[in-house]
């Protein structure tokens, strides 16, 4: 129990609630939770700022070759 809460995404306050009440591994849990949510915070830009260079040079690709005229 104490690593699938370490390691759940998604509500913080729920997951160290859940951890309080059931005398888990408080700190590793909450650590853990907190270097997801730093790791989130530092690469999320950066993955997101790729992605959309991508899928904008993928799109670009397509409507430069006409394949998007094809289609319709």
């Amino acid at each position: 129990m104490t690593a699938y809460l370490a390691t759940s995404p998604g509500g913080l306050d729920a997951v160290a609630i859940i951890a309080a009440s059931t005398k888990l591994d408080m700190p590793f849990i909450m650590a853990l939770q907190t270097a997801r949510i730093v790791l989130v915070i530092a690469i999320g830009p950066y993955l997101a700022r790729k992605f959309a260079g991508w899928s904008s040079k993928a799109f670009s690709s397509e409507v430069a070759s006409g394949s998007r005229e094809e289609n319709a």
